[in-house]
């Protein structure tokens, strides 16, 4: 998986993130930390992705 097909599906959890926290949680807390949250969603998206799909687009073997 390349970086913008990582970069693009950070992307869609953070917006999923940030929607789903106005949706249930604004009144509980600010819509800051559901960014700082969702934020931190999506860097562990990327990170995640990368070490599960390599440049090469194939998973990684675990054997």
């Amino acid at each position: 998986m390349d970086w913008g097909a990582r970069l693009f599906w950070g992307f869609m959890v953070w917006v999923t993130i940030n929607l789903v926290w106005l949706r249930f949680l604004e009144p509980v807390a600010s819509m800051w930390v559901g960014c700082t949250v969702a934020t931190v969603g999506l860097i562990v998206t990327m990170v995640v992705l990368k070490r599960l799909f390599p440049m090469d687009g194939a998973p990684l073997r675990t054997s």
